[in-house]
């Protein structure tokens, strides 16, 4: 009894013993988004039925095909890239093989 009394009120507490400043990164606004109604006139709103909206074709080259579609939960767009390269010098020597096949984990962040 007389511990948890003096735990309750130490007659002397060590400096170094504090709690740390507060994060100011952290968020404390959870709201979603698409949720917001305060946007602005100038930005594009999402249809009402964006589940049934197709992807839209944005730039159509003989090499490069760009497409758009919003986000069905956020109504914020995604990005999703894929690119083929062809060359023959990952497949010069082992090494190179070894090391453009870790650079591709890299970037598929495997």
């Amino acid at each position: 009894d007389n511990l948890v009394k003096e735990w309750s009120h130490p007659t002397d507490i060590d400096a170094r013993l504090a709690l740390p400043k507060l994060n100011e990164f952290i968020p404390s606004d959870f709201s979603l988004r698409a949720d917001q109604e305060h946007l602005s006139d100038d930005e594009p709103r999402p249809s009402a039925d964006v589940a049934k909206d197709p992807p839209k074709v944005l730039v159509e080259k003989s090499d490069l095909r760009a497409w758009h579609k919003m986000d069905r939960t956020f109504r914020v767009p995604r990005t999703h890239i894929h690119a083929e390269l062809t060359s023959p010098n990952p497949y010069s020597s082992p090494r190179q093989m070894t090391l453009n096949r870790l650079y591709a984990k890299i970037l598929r962040d495997d």
